[in-house]
């Protein structure tokens, strides 16, 4: 394996990011996570955290993944998160 890669870490926390994103020190792990993945990986990371946006945007810890996000202003997260949100606002907000 080789470890100048760790392209294995962030496949893991692309397909397990609901449940690291819920707790309140995997989502300081999975930020660290979208930081320092580069490419692909980032990409896939981000994608699979964004598909679970609304879900994550009501939780206490996970919501704290999501802004991070959003404030990495990447088109195709926004979009995504965007498209889940707009109908729901009046929720999000209680």
């Amino acid at each position: 394996m080789d470890e100048s890669n760790p392209w294995f870490i962030f496949d893991a926390a692309a397909r397990f990011c609901t449940q690291i994103a819920v707790d309140r020190h995997g989502c300081c792990v999975l930020q660290k996570c979208i930081t320092y993945a580069t490419g692909g990986c980032r990409e896939k990371l981000v994608a699979e955290i964004c598909v679970n946006g609304l879900f994550l945007a009501h939780d206490a810890f996970g919501n704290y993944v999501i802004q991070f996000i959003l404030e990495l202003k990447l088109p195709f997260a926004s979009a995504i998160l965007h498209s889940q949100f707009e109908r729901n606002y009046a929720h999000l907000s209680l």
